[in-house]
């Protein structure tokens, strides 16, 4: 399917679901009033193929975590929650076909882990629709200030972690860059903060370069990169491209460039990819990354940890990797949320608990700290109010449903371990905005 092709089928998609909404419903379970009886459902929305497909695979576990502890204590007043996948295969014209077949088919669907970056702006006014809560991991600024009802982010926005990147350069005397980001909709989403942030610290962005996924090589981009002479790269693609990209620079430049990417290089696939094309001594030496910053300690992660490396659906390796990932505890804590928001409502219907989301996880006074879903219910059934402080920490909903905060940057290497370095904290973010 060409570009031109995928657009008209995507914007005729939307606008069906947009004017349906002046009948029926889809049928889906999150048809206002309806109570779903029997086991409930929390679908994984996100890339489970394509450039992206490391997503879903990490959503999935993380969700198996969450509802095998949830299942434990017998379940979401007394339901029974599985977690499904659904592929959206990182396109929206594709994601737009998922999430429909995905509510019209999955009985008792009561939210959702997603969309991404790549699918969201296709995709989150179809859920909106259908009320069918989404616990969106797309960092797109477009949701800063979201009039969604149904759609909340636990994770930073792509503009702040576009700050964050340009911030640690800086420290490090970083004046002259180049930017070398994927143009898929998810990499293009950091740029446009990371330029304006890099810009007001002084730095001059020399070189941007929107790469091609894929391709066999980039060797004319990159001559003309380093004719430019940048001391820093700031970059995001997808494993194969990092691969043939950077193993290409260190030919051309005899060393790997000093080089800022984005969570997604933490992932496996990536570091992998990366270690086997440039070599574990460039990356440890010349790479680090930038990705939400939560601090590997506490009760709520402790209990985390050990779930995750219960869950199935994945290697040990990925298993260990996933246990120290920012993103992996924003999933199963978005489970947590939505199931504690629902014991807090009495019910599992969409509609009504979704107003109970930023109940279960402000901090108010004489609210109990709760750091799983069991210690959640226990609390809630004793008739107190609850503030679900989550692996990742505390969770603070803003008006449009957005909760963030800092930013760590570690080093990478083929361990995938993050050797942190530093931290950008939120305060550090909010003097470039």
């Amino acid at each position: 399917m060409n570009h031109s092709s995928g657009r008209t089928f995507l914007v005729a998609a939307v606008l069906s679901v947009v004017l349906g909404a002046c009948g029926s419903t889809t049928g889906g379970s999150g048809s206002p009033g309806s109570h779903p009886t029997g086991p409930v459902v929390i679908a994984a929305f996100n890339p489970f193929s394509g450039p992206d497909a490391s997503f879903g695979p990490e959503i999935l576990v993380s969700c198996n975590a969450a509802a095998q502890l949830i299942n434990n204590v017998g379940g979401i007043n007394g339901q029974h929650l599985n977690c499904v996948s659904s592929d959206t295969h990182g396109d929206p014209a594709d994601a737009v076909a998922a999430a429909e077949k995905l509510i019209a088919t999955t009985a008792n669907l009561v939210g959702l882990i997603g969309p991404s970056s790549d699918e969201a702006l296709a995709t989150s006014p179809i859920f909106e629709h259908a009320h069918i809560p989404m616990f969106a991991d797309t960092g797109q600024a477009a949701y800063d200030k979201t009039p969604l009802q149904y759609f909340w982010r636990v994770t930073a926005a792509d503009d702040a972690k576009g700050n964050a990147m340009a911030i640690w350069a800086i420290r490090q005397g970083y004046k002259h860059a180049a930017a070398v980001f994927g143009n898929d909709a998810g990499a293009q989403a950091d740029v446009p903060a990371l330029k304006a942030a890099y810009a007001k610290l002084g730095g001059s962005m020399d070189t941007s370069l929107n790469v091609a996924l894929d391709q066999a090589s980039y060797r004319t981009e990159i001559q003309q990169m380093l004719a430019q002479q940048p001391q820093v790269i700031f970059t995001e693609t997808d494993p194969q491209t990092a691969a043939t990209f950077l193993s290409e620079v260190v030919q051309l430049n005899h060393t790997l460039l000093p080089t800022i990417g984005t969570e997604t290089s933490f992932q496996s696939p990536y570091v992998q990819a990366v270690t086997q094309s440039v070599g574990n001594d460039q990356l440890s030496a010349n790479f680090v990354a930038v990705q939400p910053y939560a601090p590997a300690t506490g009760d709520a992660y402790q209990i985390f940890k050990t779930a995750e490396l219960a869950a199935p659906g994945a290697s040990a390796s990925d298993l260990s990797t996933y246990a120290a990932d920012p993103f992996a505890m924003s999933y199963y804590d978005s489970v947590n949320i939505m199931a504690l928001a629902m014991v807090a409502a009495g019910t599992s219907d969409p509609a009504t608990y979704n107003k109970f989301v930023s109940k279960v996880t402000a901090s108010t006074q004489g609210a109990t700290k709760v750091y799983s879903f069991d210690q959640g219910r226990k609390a809630l059934a004793q008739g107190q109010s609850i503030q679900y402080v989550g692996a990742g920490g505390a969770i603070a909903f803003d008006a449009f449903h957005n909760s963030s905060g800092s930013f760590q940057v570690a080093r990478l290497n083929a361990a995938a371990d993050a050797a942190p370095l530093g931290v950008v904290t939120a305060a550090d973010i909010a003097k470039v905005r």
